[in-house]
C-alpha cells in the first residue's frame, strides 16, 4: 500500500480542469503523471483495494492492530487524492462529485472520468459520420 503522503506543492494552474469535455483527456493524462509524483497514481485509479476485515474470531491483536492501521493509510490516502483532485477542478466538476463522493478521490476520479467520456464518445460518433459521408 502506499505510504507517501506528499503533496503537489505550490500553484497548481498548470494542472487546473477547466470543465471543457474536450480538453478532459489531455488534463487526464496530466493529473494522473501528477498523482505519480506523489505516489497517489495507484490509490487515484483504484489499484488499492480497501484493507479486508478479519472476521469475527479472530483474535490475535496483532491482526486487528495491522488492519486498523492498514484501513487508517488506506483512508487517509483517498482523503489525500480527493483534495489535490478537488483543487484542480473547474466549480461543475466539484459540484458534479461532492455530494457522493467527498472524502473519496479513487470514487470521485471514476465519476469524472465516466462523466466527460459519455461526452466524448458522441462527438467522436458525430465526426466520423461527416468524414464518411
Amino acid at each position: 500500500m502506499t505510504t507517501s503522503r506528499a503533496k503537489l506543492h505550490g500553484r497548481k494552474d498548470w494542472l487546473l480542469f477547466n470543465g471543457d469535455s474536450e480538453d478532459f483527456s489531455f488534463w487526464q493524462e496530466k493529473f494522473e503523471a501528477a498523482m505519480e509524483t506523489i505516489g497517489m497514481r495507484l490509490v487515484l485509479l483504484g489499484k488499492v483495494k480497501t484493507p479486508v476485515k478479519p472476521d469475527d474470531s479472530e483474535t490475535d491483536q496483532v491482526v486487528i492492530d495491522k488492519y486498523d492501521k492498514d484501513l487508517l493509510l488506506f483512508e487517509a490516502n483517498a482523503m489525500t487524492v480527493w483534495s489535490e483532485l478537488v483543487q484542480c477542478l473547474d466549480k461543475k466538476s466539484v459540484m458534479l462529485v461532492r455530494r457522493e463522493c467527498r472524502g473519496d478521490g479513487t470514487k470521485a476520479y471514476k465519476m469524472l472520468c465516466d462523466h466527460y467520456r459519455s461526452t466524448e464518445k458522441p462527438r467522436v460518433m458525430t465526426l466520423m459520420s461527416k468524414l464518411t459521408s
